[in-house]
C-alpha cells in the first residue's frame, strides 16, 4: 500500500511539472507571435510612410499646365479688374506652384473687399496620364452687397465721437467706394464727410481718396470755435521701410469767439482764412501693439507747406516728429520712452489754428489740456515750437485677482514728463531756442493703465514739479483716454 501511495504521489508531481512547462512554452509562443506581429506592423508603417511621402513628392513635382481659368459669380465687377489678379496662375509649371499661385490669387481677390467667399476649384482638362497634365482652374466668387450702413463710436486723442454713415461698394465695377458719414463729438464737434475711393492699378493699397468735408469744433481752453469746409486728396505709398502718404488740402476756415469774455488775442484771430497746402507724412511702426506696446519702435514725421503760389492767404512750413521706443525688461516690466518735436515757420503772424499746443493727460501730465505755453487773459494761444518727452516703467499688477479676465488688461506705471512750448523768433533763433530748452516744465507720478483694445485709459496721480506763472497745472488725480500717449 505504501508503495502504491508513493507511486501515486510521483505521478501527481510529474503531471504538475508538465503543466508548468506547457504554460511556459505557451507564454513564449505568445511572446513570439506578438513580437512577429509588432515587427510586421512596424514594417508596414515604415513602408507606408515611405509610400505616402513618395506620393507627396511625386505630386509636388508633377508637371502640369493650366489650360483655362474660369471666373464664376461676377455680376457688377468688370473682368479687367479681376484678370490681372489671377493671371499668374497660368505660369505654374508644377502642382506645388499651382497651389501657391492659387492661394495668392485668392488673397488678392479677398483684399478687394468686394467678394466673400472666394473658392477655387481644379478640374482635369486632359488624360491624367498625360505629361504634363492639363488642368482647368475655376474661381467661384460671390459679390458682397453694394450698400452697407455703419453705426459706431470712435476714440481719438482730441475727441470721442459717435459716427453714423453708409457705404456704396463697387460703384462702377472696379472696387470703387463712396462713403458718407456724420459724426458727433463729446466736445461739441460735428463733422460731415463724403469720400470717393478709387483703387489705382486694381490695388486697394494704392487708392486715391477724394474727400469733401465740413467740420465744427469748440476749443474751450482757447475760447474759440473753428468751422472748416474743404476738399482734400490723399494717396498712399507703401514701401518696405515704412508707409508714406501725400495730401493736398484746400480748406476755408472761420474762427468765432465762444463768448464775450474771449481775450483780445483770440478776437484778433476771428474771421475767415483760406489754406491751400500739400503734406507728406511718413510712418514706420514695428510695435507689437499700437496702443499698449511692449516692444518695438514707432516713427511718424509730417511736413506741411501752405501757400502754393497765390492760392490762399495762409503761408507756412510746418514740421512735426513723433518717436517712441519700447523694450521688455525682466519680470515683464516694460520700459517706454517717447519724444515729440514741432516747428512752425511762417513769413508773418501765424494763425491760431496752425499752432502747436501742449499739456493734458495725453501729453505733459499734471497740466490742464492746452495748459502749457503762451496765454492771453487765460486763453491758450499756442506757440510755433515745441518739444515734449516721456519716460515710463510699466508693470503688471503685483497680484492677479482676475487671471485670464479683466485683470489682464490692468497695469501700473511710473512716469516722468518734460517739455516746453513757445516761440522761436527769426531775429534771434539761437537765443529763443535756448530759452525754449531752459524753460522746460516737468512732472512725475504713478498711475493705472487699462487696455481697452483700440484705446487706452489712464488714471494717474500727478505731481507738477516745474511750471510757469501763466501755466494751468492740474495736480493730483488726472484721467485720460486716447489712442497715443506721451
Amino acid at each position: 500500500m505504501a508503495e502504491e501511495e508513493t507511486t501515486g504521489k510521483g505521478s501527481s508531481m510529474q503531471g504538475a511539472e508538465n503543466e508548468k512547462r506547457g504554460a511556459t512554452r505557451l507564454t513564449k509562443l505568445t511572446d513570439c507571435i506578438m513580437y512577429f506581429l509588432s515587427s510586421i506592423s512596424s514594417a508596414l508603417h515604415y513602408f507606408g510612410v515611405i509610400i505616402i511621402k513618395s506620393a507627396e513628392q511625386q505630386l509636388k513635382n508633377k508637371k502640369i499646365k493650366v489650360h483655362n481659368i474660369n471666373i464664376d459669380g461676377l455680376r457688377v465687377t468688370r473682368t479687367d479688374l479681376v484678370q490681372p489678379k489671377i493671371h499668374n496662375v497660368f505660369e505654374a509649371a508644377t502642382f506645388e506652384e499651382l497651389v501657391k499661385e492659387m492661394y495668392l490669387s485668392k488673397n488678392y481677390l479677398e483684399d478687394l473687399d468686394i467678394f466673400h467667399p472666394v473658392n477655387v476649384f481644379i478640374d482635369a482638362a486632359s488624360d491624367k496620364k498625360a505629361d504634363p497634365i492639363e488642368l482647368d482652374v475655376t474661381f467661384r466668387v460671390r459679390e458682397l452687397s453694394r450698400f452697407s450702413a455703419q453705426f459706431k463710436t470712435e476714440v481719438g486723442n482730441q475727441d470721442s465721437r459717435l459716427v453714423i454713415g453708409g457705404k456704396l461698394r463697387n460703384l462702377f465695377g472696379r472696387a470703387e467706394e463712396l462713403m458718407g458719414s456724420i459724426a458727433y463729438g463729446a466736445k461739441k464737434s460735428t463733422t460731415l464727410q463724403l469720400s470717393f475711393i478709387k483703387p489705382l492699378f486694381g490695388d486697394k493699397e494704392k487708392s486715391l481718396t477724394s474727400t469733401l468735408y465740413q467740420g465744427t469744433i469748440d476749443f474751450v481752453q482757447s475760447s474759440f470755435k473753428e468751422i472748416s469746409r474743404g476738399i482734400g486728396f490723399q494717396y498712399p505709398i507703401i514701401t518696405e521701410f515704412g508707409a508714406h502718404s501725400l495730401h493736398f488740402d484746400s480748406v476755408w476756415r472761420e474762427i468765432q469767439c465762444l463768448s464775450d469774455r474771449s481775450s483780445w488775442a483770440v478776437r484778433e484771430e476771428s474771421g475767415h482764412s483760406l489754406k491751400c497746402s500739400i503734406k507728406h507724412a511718413f510712418m514706420r511702426d514695428t510695435r507689437d501693439h499700437s496702443v499698449s506696446p511692449t516692444t518695438g519702435h514707432f516713427i511718424r514725421f509730417e511736413q506741411e507747406h501752405a501757400g502754393l503760389g497765390s492760392l490762399g492767404d495762409t503761408k507756412f512750413h510746418r514740421f512735426f516728429l513723433e518717436c517712441q521706443y519700447n523694450k521688455t525688461l525682466p519680470y515683464n516690466i516694460v520700459f517706454s520712452s517717447s519724444l515729440n518735436l514741432g516747428l512752425l515757420a511762417s513769413d508773418g503772424q501765424s494763425k491760431i489754428s496752425d499752432r502747436f499746443f501742449l499739456g493734458g493727460p495725453l501729453s505733459i501730465r499734471g497740466f490742464q489740456m492746452r495748459g502749457i505755453g503762451p496765454h492771453s487773459e487765460g486763453d491758450s494761444i499756442g506757440g510755433n515750437a515745441l518739444w515734449a518727452s516721456g519716460l515710463h516703467l510699466i508693470s503688471p499688477l503685483p497680484f492677479k485677482p482676475l487671471q485670464g479676465g479683466f485683470g489682464e488688461r490692468l497695469r501700473t506705471h511710473l512716469f516722468v514728463n518734460a517739455g516746453n512750448l513757445g516761440h522761436i523768433r527769426s531775429s534771434a533763433i539761437r537765443d529763443s531756442t535756448e530759452e525754449l530748452i531752459r524753460g522746460y516744465r516737468w512732472s512725475y507720478g504713478i498711475g493705472l493703465l487699462v487696455k481697452l483694445g483700440v484705446a487706452q485709459l489712464e488714471l494717474n496721480y500727478c505731481v507738477p514739479c516745474r511750471a510757469h506763472a501763466t501755466d494751468r497745472i492740474s495736480p493730483g488725480f488726472q484721467f485720460g483716454v486716447g489712442l497715443s500717449f506721451l
